[in-house]
């Protein structure tokens, strides 16, 4: 029977990150949840929850956590590895869509798209869009590759995909240098309408705009200075 692993970081997540990782016990998945260096007992949380759980001893980025949780989904020979955020932001609903899109077998990593969706699209924050218009024309220089949404924490990717993920930046800006990684490797790559909860706790939670704008700048002259 193939078997799919959830992998979600946490850092700091304490409002969330329960809750979240019940919806996703509904789902046909094991899940595994990576405490990137949390202030609170993130192990004492979930603790009577049939999750695995890991941990960084001291914060090292998103890009680090979702390494690290990748790595061991493949070791316990997962064959199918989905990304998804500890804030709250995304849909649990939208597991069932991510696993047959992906079993599908004409991709090999597709990713969440906030874009997609009129609907969808309309409940962004107008700052966070132009910021995440801006964000994918950087990633096309980067990487060659259009997608419709950019620093989606949402995606679903088969072994072979998973096996590819080598992050150098272990913070935001990885989800730029995975673009590359999917071009490099030659990967099929497609995208899927996903909901993002945009509440008062995930954008305070969240990368804020500021940082985000920094991410853009960081990537954009390392593209013209490399």
């Amino acid at each position: 029977m193939e078997k799919t692993c959830i992998v979600v970081p946490c850092y700091n997540e304490k409002v969330t990150i329960r809750k979240v990782v019940k919806a996703l016990l509904h789902h046909p998945v094991e899940i595994i949840v990576i405490d990137d260096g949390s202030s609170f007992d993130v192990r004492q949380e979930l603790s009577e929850l049939p999750i695995h759980f890991l941990r960084h001893k001291i914060n090292l980025g998103q890009g680090a956590a979702l390494q690290t949780g990748t790595e061991y989904a493949l070791s316990i020979s997962a064959d199918y590895i989905i990304h998804f955020d500890g804030d709250g932001q995304h849909d649990p609903d939208i597991i069932p869509d991510l696993i047959a899109a992906i079993k599908k077998g004409d991709k090999d990593i597709i990713m969440g798209s906030r874009f997609m969706d009129k609907e969808i699209r309309s409940n962004i924050p107008f700052l966070r869009s132009v910021i995440l218009k801006g964000a994918i024309f950087i990633n096309y220089i980067k990487s060659g590759i259009w997608l419709t949404d950019a620093h989606n924490g949402l995606r679903v990717m088969n072994r072979r995909a998973g096996e590819c993920l080598k992050f150098r930046e272990t913070r935001m800006a990885y989800a730029t240098e995975l673009l590359e990684i999917i071009s490099n490797n030659k990967l099929r790559i497609g995208e899927i309408p996903s909901k993002v909860l945009y509440t008062e706790y995930s954008l305070e939670k969240g990368q804020k705009n500021r940082d985000a704008i920094h991410v853009l700048i960081d990537i954009f002259s390392k593209t013209l200075f490399p």
